[in-house]
């Protein structure tokens, strides 16, 4: 029985892998190619092996394009810190990031032109909002904006607007605020202490 699970878990994973494959894939126009098998497999094989070490760690993962080249990454979140994984003859680690705050959330556009994950978290008195994505095969963690929701900084006795802005592209800052409002966050595939949970849906 436990062969036989083992066996339909593998299967199920490769399924969605597979989904979500071709769901980015029809979005630009590619077919399915020796690359694609290969991520594919090696995807299943890793995220297999974190399982099977780490089961007690709580892991989560999802597979997302984060750089718009039709191979997607694969992310894995241990606790707030995410480690970003791609498939290049073998499995190499693109960059990580630790938010270090118990008040964090991560969202998915569904625009094209953000294919990236959006940040929000809360530390030292103030709300950030932020974008990470993949430029030149490093990962790339911008932060947009933030506001001093508390008054902290009035309270010290320093002076700055409730909205501080750090990028000067206005429509993604907007895309940051809409995702946050309309609570489109990112699901995430936990894996258990025995097998990988396949009921949630990879959104991309």
């Amino acid at each position: 029985m436990k062969k036989r699970g083992i066996l339909f878990g593998t299967i199920g994973l490769l399924a969605i892998l597979i989904c979500g494959c071709n769901k980015t894939q029809a979005e630009k126009g590619n077919k399915p190619d020796i690359e694609t098998v290969e991520w594919r497999s090696s995807y299943i094989t890793f995220l297999q092996d974190i399982n099977k070490n780490n089961s007690k760690q709580g892991y989560e993962f999802v597979i997302k394009d984060l750089d718009g080249d039709a191979i997607p990454e694969l992310i894995v979140k241990e606790k707030l810190k995410l480690t970003v994984y791609r498939q290049n003859k073998e499995i190499e680690e693109v960059g990580s990031y630790n938010f270090a705050t118990g008040t964090t959330r991560l969202f998915s556009s569904e625009s094209m032109n953000y294919p990236g994950i959006f940040y929000f978290y809360v530390s030292g008195g103030l709300n950030h909002y932020g974008y990470i994505n993949i430029q030149d095969k490093e990962l790339n963690i911008q932060e947009l904006w933030n506001e001093d929701y508390s008054g902290i900084y009035k309270e010290m006795g320093e002076e700055r607007e409730v909205i501080e802005k750090f990028s000067d592209d206005d429509k993604i800052i907007k895309e940051s605020r809409d995702l946050y409002n309309n609570n489109c966050d990112l699901t995430f595939i936990k894996m258990s202490s025995d097998n990988i949970n396949l009921d949630e849906v990879i959104t991309n």
